[in-house]
């Protein structure tokens, strides 16, 4: 029974964790990613040739995200983007090892390191780093004993200790928003956690992946995981701040990742995905130990009478109704799904927007790109529009794979699509637009001619008041302009504020 539950835990932990997917080839060095693909100028390419191998510096314990193993060697999800960027760019990356997230940090400071390759923007880093947009986004959440009940967030542990790992900027977060708060630094995760499973605090915070992790490989199943939306580990790449250059470079680097190749990614370090578990496999063992506990519940009950067994046998419930619920919250997603191309449709995307707008207010600005086929009609004329369809459902592909895990493609109705860029400011957003235009023009829809979109695009500045309803009537704007223009281009539109007073739509 322990084993089923052991599994159970894993399928749903990672099932809510990332769906976030390149081609690398195995060496006797590890993985390396072999294709510069990243445009640079040729002042960028001048200036990585003399700066030599890019250092970088990382948490040594923050498994599976990354760590230093015992050969000195650095692995996890951070190694593999590292090894994948530095192939993109056809340049060498250099590990300057550290004994703590403190003394990296530390390192960057004085100009020891160069490059932190995963973590968060605060308002002290910014003193000395340059950030790039994140590419790597995980949800916080709490850890607490499966006795407690009824947490919807912080403010229910009022006076209650927190294990936060020294020098995150968790720690930071959380005394400025809940003072009442008593925060207990400690030097990992994994520290953390047992700490919170041998009673020493009552909770702690960490990212789920890492949390998932450490309980399946230490065993600990007396906790349990709360979500809440006081924050998420919303990870970029740091920069020293006196290097611009390098900044702008790994910039580009970062915005040229793509949904295939972060998912490749963390398939790799995904434990459901190493198992090979799917869906039809992970319901029949739900169903199957519904009908066991119910089962062991009534024996139990006859028998046993034993009040440790009972408690075990409701924390085996809790966690199979946990897992129905997960399997609804999956069929609510599927209701947001366009059906023809399987991408999100006009429900998902402006669930998506209103979650953007949110966040920008505070800080986090976003672009929209809208897209229409060009002289999609003729398609639908002169092949049919069964082959229209085909061509929909390929585009729609196309566009996934050259976005971000962070953004969202969703189709807006008929032959427009609409691209949510998230946490992206204005002057990334033309460059971007137009490498996705021209990679649907270079790709093969099966015509025997080539197929063109045209784009309007249009940023919400962060803390801005821009009407919501403004920002797409900006991007449709520049799209009637890019049709205009001559098709196959992307225009840029400048979307007009509104008062304070006006509401989001």
């Amino acid at each position: 029974m322990s084993r089923v539950m052991r599994l159970v835990f894993v399928a749903v932990l990672s099932w809510v964790s990332f769906n976030c997917s390149v081609v690398f080839s195995e060496t006797s060095d590890g993985l390396l990613y072999v294709d510069a693909s990243v445009p640079l100028s040729e002042e960028e390419r001048e200036y990585l040739e003399k700066l030599g191998p890019i250092r970088f510096s990382v948490d040594p314990s923050w498994a599976p995200y990354e760590w230093i193993d015992e050969s000195g060697e650095y692995r996890g999800v951070g190694a593999d983007y590292l090894k994948l960027l530095s192939g993109k760019l056809g340049v060498a990356m250099e590990l300057v090892p550290t004994r703590s997230w403190e003394e990296t940090l530390e390192f960057v400071k004085a100009g020891s390191s160069d490059v932190i390759p995963l973590l968060n923007r605060t308002e002290d880093r910014e003193e000395y780093l340059g950030f790039t947009s994140p590419y790597v986004i995980n949800p916080a959440v709490i850890v607490t004993k499966d006795d407690v009940s009824d947490l919807a967030g912080f403010v229910d542990l009022a006076g209650k200790t927190v294990a936060v790992v020294k020098g995150y900027n968790v720690e930071d977060i959380l005394r400025e928003r809940y003072p009442d708060l008593s925060i207990v630094p400690v030097a990992n995760n994994r520290e953390g956690l047992h700490m919170v499973a041998n009673g020493e605090v009552f909770s702690a915070s960490a990212p789920l992946l890492v949390a998932s992790l450490v309980i399946e490989e230490e065993g600990l199943t007396t906790l349990k995981l709360w979500g809440h939306d006081d924050f998420e580990h919303r990870l970029r790449m740091g920069i020293r701040k006196d290097d611009p250059i390098l900044l702008g470079i790994m910039q580009k680097a970062v915005l040229s990742l793509n949904l295939k190749e972060s998912s490749r990614i963390f398939d790799r370090w995904n434990p459901l995905a190493s198992k090979g578990i799917d869906r039809g496999l992970f319901w029949s063992i739900v169903a199957l130990l519904i009908i066991l506990i119910a089962s062991a519940s009534g024996v139990a009950y006859r028998f046993v009478r034993k009040n440790d067994q009972l408690r075990a046998l409701n924390r085996e419930l809790a966690k199979a109704k946990a897992a129905l619920e997960e399997g609804n919250r999956r069929l609510e997603l599927l209701s947001k799904m366009d059906h023809l191309t399987g991408i999100a449709n006009r429900f998902g995307i402006e669930e998506f927007l209103n979650r953007a707008v949110h966040k920008a207010r505070r800080g986090a600005p976003f672009c929209v790109a809208i897209g229409d086929i060009d002289h999609f009609k003729r398609v639908n004329d002169d092949y049919g529009h069964q082959v229209g369809d085909r061509v929909l459902v390929r585009l729609a592909e196309i566009l996934v794979d050259a976005v971000r895990a962070v953004d969202l493609v969703g189709r807006w109705g008929g032959e427009e699509f609409i691209i949510i860029f998230d946490d992206m400011v204005e002057r990334d957003l033309f460059p971007v637009t137009d490498r996705i235009r021209r990679i649907v023009s270079e790709s093969d829809f099966g015509l025997g001619r080539p197929l063109t979109v045209s784009f309007g695009g249009a940023a919400f500045q962060a803390n801005g008041d821009l009407s919501l309803n403004d920002l797409l009537r900006a991007a449709d704007d520049a799209l009637y302009r890019a049709k205009e223009g001559g098709r196959n281009r992307v225009e840029i539109g400048n979307p007009s504020l509104v008062g304070k007073g006006d509401p989001v739509s």
